[in-house]
């Protein structure tokens, strides 16, 4: 069993959607005309960037608590082709909705105004999630299986949807959710994998703490957001999905992993919203794009390591939602505009990045490059960089140890500095003035009868043995040295 702070419960509020009505969602009649199957994300087809727009739809309208799209939740959106079901401490809440050759299955995200969902959450410890058929588990953290379960009678209601609808035929079971949800629709990923669902996490934290053979990674399309902090311009990534790496920047532990392919939606500009039709934002995609960032099921560890660390996450902003709930609208923005299959090449150049899987081509000081970026578009031999590919040399070996801990451009002539005056060195060949002073700063090299320390300080060469810069009228050249004439 799984325990939870609030599994006590008498009994299970059940409430069904205007029978009467019809719902207003657009996307919903769409989808009905279409029969996506689980398998690989690409090409990412109109009809499933569909899919999992309308996934995250579903989500908007089952997290009624932290989302108020001023569309009657579900009753107004889906009528009476939608359940949903609630406990009776308003901590966890599902939508079902059976559409056509789809069984939909989305779990709320987190109730922030109530305590006990949001203490859930933090909790890491392993959870054996086994699956209904009995053919094997696998670990999770307690939260997202505490977060799938809800209590017994959200389950218990869940396996009955789900064995009545996938009893018709061509039915494509789709379990999905948000943030918390997305975790628990992992989960859920592994309760019912006897039934092959096709999985849409959205905002997904770490969930799984142990290799799964009970999900096929082929069928798990996750979905990662970025923006553009209000501020500094930088790229942020949702927090959430970063979750391992973001603890990792602080000092924190977070153990999960994810699995299966994703995208990262292009980072855009945040607005004020309206607060009485929020549907009318304007998404600005800064720049203007619709590609998107691909990680395949094999790259996973990968998408964690490639780039993003301490100060580019993001949660909430001063404008609007934020980069953590901000996709809907975005996703609605990608889906009315581009052109599929959807360009899964990277960010287009002008971008805002934090390494090169960012981009179509490359990450040069955090912006995605034009093709084929070199000579002037790369950093000169002596210049501070951050990546061996930054380098015309293509080495990003150099000033280890200098203040700041900055790496520099090295190459194989020593002495073609670049970095002005004012930049860090670790020697003299780094700089523009082939001085590098004591301090690991470019300076001007010294005029004769300048306080110095070695014979690099001064224009002459020579420091002599008052520590004092000689004047280049006593320096002769004897067998190719500098010496101080008598």
């Amino acid at each position: 069993m799984i325990l939870k702070l609030h599994v006590c419960l008498l009994s299970l509020p059940l409430m069904v959607v205007n029978a009467t009505s019809t719902g207003s969602s657009a996307l919903l009649e769409e989808v009905r005309r279409t029969s996506v199957k689980a398998g690989p994300m690409l090409p990412l087809t109109k009809e499933k960037f569909q899919l999992m727009t309308f996934a995250q739809e579903l989500n908007v309208a089952v997290s009624k608590n932290s989302w108020d799209m001023h569309d009657g939740g579900p009753e107004g959106l889906y009528g009476d082709a939608a359940t949903y079901y609630e406990d009776a401490l308003d901590v966890d809440a599902i939508l079902t909705l059976d559409a056509s050759d789809y069984c939909f299955v989305a779990w709320r995200g987190t109730n922030f105004a109530n305590h006990l969902d949001a203490a859930s959450n933090l909790n890491i410890a392993p959870f054996p999630a086994q699956r209904l058929d009995g053919l094997g588990q696998c670990l999770v953290t307690m939260g997202s299986a505490t977060a799938y379960m809800g209590s017994t009678e959200i389950e218990s209601s869940i396996i009955q949807f789900v064995e009545t609808c996938m009893a018709g035929p061509n039915k494509q079971l789709v379990l999905t959710g948000h943030s918390q949800g997305a975790g628990a629709c992992v989960v859920a990923a592994i309760r019912f994998a006897g039934y092959t669902p096709l999985t849409i996490p959205v905002a997904v934290p770490p969930t799984l703490l142990s290799e799964c053979d009970s999900i096929n990674p082929d069928h798990m399309w996750r979905v990662d957001n970025t923006e553009l902090d209000p501020e500094t311009g930088v790229i942020l990534y949702d927090q959430v999905s970063y979750a391992k790496v973001a603890a990792g920047a602080v000092g924190g532990v977070f153990p999960g992993r994810h699995v299966g392919a994703s995208i990262h939606l292009p980072p855009d500009t945040p607005h004020f919203l309206n607060e009485t039709d929020p549907r009318s934002y304007h998404v600005t995609f800064t720049p203007e794009q619709y590609n998107v960032v691909y990680f395949s099921k094999d790259q996973t560890t990968l998408e964690e390591t490639y780039g993003p660390g301490e100060g580019h996450f993001g949660m909430r902003n001063e404008d609007n939602w934020g980069v953590h709930s901000m996709y809907n609208l975005k996703m609605y923005a990608i889906l009315a505009n581009a052109e599929f299959p959807l360009d899964v090449s990277g960010y287009i150049p002008g971008t805002q990045c934090t390494g090169d899987e960012d981009c179509q081509f490359e990450c040069i000081d955090d912006v995605c490059a034009q093709e084929g970026a070199t000579g002037a578009d790369l950093l000169p031999d002596g210049a501070t960089c951050g990546e061996d590919d930054e380098c015309a040399s293509g080495d990003c070996s150099g000033c280890v140890m200098n203040i700041g801990g900055d790496w520099c451009c090295t190459g194989s002539d020593s002495d073609s500095g670049a970095t002005p005056n004012g930049g860090e060195c670790q020697e003299d060949g780094n700089c523009a003035s082939d001085r590098c002073t004591w301090g690991y700063i470019c300076e001007d090299k010294l005029e004769a009868g300048a306080s110095c320390q070695n014979g690099g300080d001064c224009v002459s060469g020579t420091c002599n043995w008052r520590f004092t810069c000689a004047s280049p009228s006593r320096v002769a050249t004897v067998d190719g040295a500098s010496v101080v004439q008598i």
